[in-house]
């Protein structure tokens, strides 16, 4: 049994199955689009972000820094000299400098001298 052409063209859609395309789907449609470009560009910067990798900073830009801090008070001139020697040895390659370490103080949870088992033991006398 074939349709033809006149019987076809009285077929209807029933109403409920007739999607309405006013401005409002338009609008939500724009509203869906807006939300997915945000997201897409935040995802982007995020994964920059995550997989940046950062250039070492140069000793001229070190220097440059503890001179500012020379400037502002924070270091006199002994430590920038210091410095300037050591930034100096670095970009030689030879950084023979040796590094001040800071006194330990008895009671100093990272004094090691004071750790039980360690040095000279006292019964030994």
């Amino acid at each position: 049994m074939a349709i033809g052409w006149e019987a076809a063209s009285k077929l209807t859609v029933p109403l409920a199955a007739r999607v309405e395309t006013g401005l409002l789907y338009y609008v939500g449609l724009a509203v869906v689009v807006v939300f997915l470009v945000c997201a897409l560009v935040a995802a982007y910067r995020h994964w920059e972000e995550m997989n940046d990798i950062e250039e070492p900073d140069l000793p001229a830009d070190l220097l440059e820094s503890f001179r500012q801090a020379h400037a502002d008070g924070a270091l006199d001139e002994e430590e920038l000299d210091r410095v300037r020697r050591v930034l100096s040895a670095g970009e030689r390659g030879t950084a023979d400098i040796p590094v001040a370490s800071p006194p330990n103080r008895p009671g100093d949870p990272m004094d090691v001298s004071q750790m039980p088992g360690e040095g000279p033991d006292p019964s030994a006398n």
